[in-house]
């Protein structure tokens, strides 16, 4: 692999672990790149606590954050 392609692969998994941030905080009404990565990040400790809590595979989390991510889809 390149390191040209390692770069692309990156790019897109940081953006898809912010997408849920960037929504929720558009919810909110707070539009800043530090508001964003706050809210993607704590997307990600939810739905990763749910999968420590109740002992799962990954499924549950994506579920979780997809779910979060509609919610605040739909609040706009």
């Amino acid at each position: 692999m390149t390191s040209l392609f390692l770069l692309v692969r990156l790019a897109a998994a940081t953006g898809l672990v912010l997408a849920p941030g960037a929504i929720a905080a558009r919810a909110v009404g707070v539009r800043s790149t530090s508001a964003t990565l706050a809210w993607g990040l704590g997307i990600v400790f939810g739905a990763m606590g749910i999968v420590f809590v109740v002992h799962a595979s990954l499924t549950p989390a994506r579920g979780a954050a997809a779910t979060l991510s509609r919610a605040g889809r739909a609040r706009c």
